[in-house]
């Protein structure tokens, strides 16, 4: 978030492709230029960022697993009257 208030910062989103493009194999650069023409930075931006909220939705800690029991105790009234 600071990227967009400092200059000269780099977007987490630019940094992530940057490696991505630096990782890939020889060739893989004309695969995506011949698809996507001059939106190809587009398109890497927007992968990296779906690739992102994907994961940050999978691995986020709060996350409740069925049937764990790890949930809060029930504090409803019909649990607490036992009359």
């Amino acid at each position: 978030m600071l990227a967009g208030l400092l200059p000269g910062a780099t977007s987490l989103v630019a940094a992530v492709g940057q490696v991505i493009i630096d990782l890939q194999p020889p060739g893989a650069k004309d695969v995506v230029v011949a698809l996507f023409g001059t939106n190809d930075k587009l398109a890497l931006e927007l992968f990296v960022a779906a690739v992102s909220i994907a994961l940050g939705a999978r691995l986020r800690p709060d996350r409740r697993r069925a049937g764990s029991g790890s949930g809060p105790p029930d504090s409803s009234p019909s649990a607490s009257s036992a009359s």
